[in-house]
């Protein structure tokens, strides 16, 4: 029931406050295009469940729509606001303001949804309602059971880890076994390379030699035919 019994109100309620769909005192009122007041959730589930055509306002049957509809005038919330009722759990002796209500329901110590921890101190959190049928020993068993499956999974990774880590030592090791064959094979290949390397070099000084002495050769020549060239030219003068 959307709204509120009215039995558990500490006065009369006017009949204006009550929802004429749920018949009890109005929650998250809303008024239609008629000026009737029904709790929000009411007026919508009434409109949803009947057909576009035959939407009409339960008490005068004129046509309505959700788009019509609107908050009630500030003085019913007013009103509505200063109605004190008791809380809806049982074992609760609170008695709140309408405007409270919802509030303190929501965080009532009776109000069976909510958790709490387990009397025992087994570490269970429970709701309220479940407490009736807690069982230390089972909900202990039960966590037992979960970390057992948690460590034998973790088990499992540890083996699986071990195993690839083995396989890499083993691949390491081969690898390095075919570096230390092929070192000496290839270091003997680099001193033949090295000792070709040598011998072309001395082989090529002679060649180079012989090539920057005849560059010299040819320079001098071109030195002494231009001394040549001058003297003839003094002379001639």
């Amino acid at each position: 029931m959307p709204g509120y019994d009215t039995e558990r109100f500490i006065s009369k309620v006017n009949e204006e406050f009550v929802c004429s769909i749920c018949l009890a005192v109005l929650k998250n009122p809303i008024c239609d295009a008629c000026e009737h007041y029904f709790c929000e959730e009411c007026i919508h589930s009434w409109l949803g469940a009947t057909s576009r055509r035959l939407r009409k306002c339960p008490l005068s049957n004129e046509e309505i729509s959700i788009n019509t509809l609107k908050p009630v005038p500030r003085i019913v919330r007013n009103l509505l606001g200063r109605l004190e009722l008791k809380c809806a759990f049982d074992g609760c002796e609170k008695i709140v303001t309408y405007n409270e209500i919802d509030h303190h329901e929501t965080n009532c110590t009776f109000n069976p949804e909510n958790n709490v921890q387990c009397e025992k101190n087994c570490g269970a959190t429970l709701k309220i309602s479940e407490i009736g049928d807690h069982d230390c020993v089972k909900y202990l068993q039960l966590i037992v059971a979960e970390l057992t499956e948690k460590v034998d999974i973790l088990k499992a990774i540890n083996e699986s880890n071990r195993i690839e880590i083995n396989e890499t030592r083993k691949l390491c090791s081969a690898t390095i076994q075919e570096v230390n064959r092929l070192l000496p094979m290839l270091t003997k290949e680099l001193s033949a390379v090295k000792n070709e390397l040598s011998e072309i070099r001395r082989n090529l000084g002679p060649v180079t030699q012989d090539k920057e002495k005849s560059v010299d050769m040819k320079r001098q020549s071109s030195i002494k035919d231009k001394v040549e060239y001058y003297e003839r030219a003094g002379k001639s003068d």
